[in-house]
Formats: structure tokens, sequence, C-alpha cells
């Protein structure tokens, strides 16, 4: 049998070879590595992501909850004042005897009216 190149070429090639294959195997092996540390850094941005996420969402509903309840308590307090008329004057219980009229503070007597000037 004749082969070509020569059984001694072949041989004299063999560690050249050998050389360039196992650089390519650390450089394949180099890329995986990296594309593995990319992964696991995106996965623990993505975690802290969510966990941040969650936390605003609780800050928020809170925020939103306490808005909600302050307004139903205005809204109740807006609408024990009008079953209760002499309370807008400090006549109900528990309120302070003074005239609308006089220095003391305001109570909270809903919305202003045009010909309201106090």
């Amino acid at each position: 049998m004749i082969f070509e190149p020569s059984a001694g070429d072949i041989l004299n090639q063999l560690p050249a070879l050998f050389f360039k294959q196992a650089v390519y195997q650390a450089v394949l092996e180099a890329k995986a590595s990296e594309f593995s540390a990319r992964m696991v850094a995106m996965k623990a941005a993505t975690d802290n992501a969510k966990k941040i996420a969650a936390a605003l969402s609780l800050e928020y509903n809170k925020a939103r909850q306490a808005a909600i309840t302050q307004e139903i308590l205005e809204l109740t307090a807006g609408a024990d004042l009008q079953r209760d008329p002499d309370r807008l004057q400090g006549r109900g219980q528990g309120h302070s005897p003074h005239p609308r009229g006089s220095t003391a503070p305001r109570q909270w007597l809903g919305p202003r009216r045009r010909d309201d000037h106090h």
C-alpha cells in the first residue's frame, strides 16, 4: 500500500496538530466558562430585581391603602357633619361651645361655599 503523505510526514505533523487541537479546546472551555459566569451573574441580578420589585410593590400597596383609609375617614367625617348640623357650629357633643364667628380654631366644616367668608 501507498500512503500519501508518507507515514513519516504524518508522524511529523501530529505534534503540531495535537497542539492546535489542545489550544482550540482551551479556547472553547474558556468561552463556555465565560458564558456560565454571565448566566450566574444574570440570574443573581434577576433575583435581586425581583426582590426589589416585591419590596416596592409592598410599599406602594401600603401607601395606597393608607390613602384609601384616609379618604374613607374624611368621607365618613363629612357625612357625620351633614347629619348633625349643630356640630358645624361647635354645639355637638364633646365640642367647644364657641360660636362660629369666634377666634377659636376653625373646625373642619367641609368644602367652603362662596358665601362662607371665614
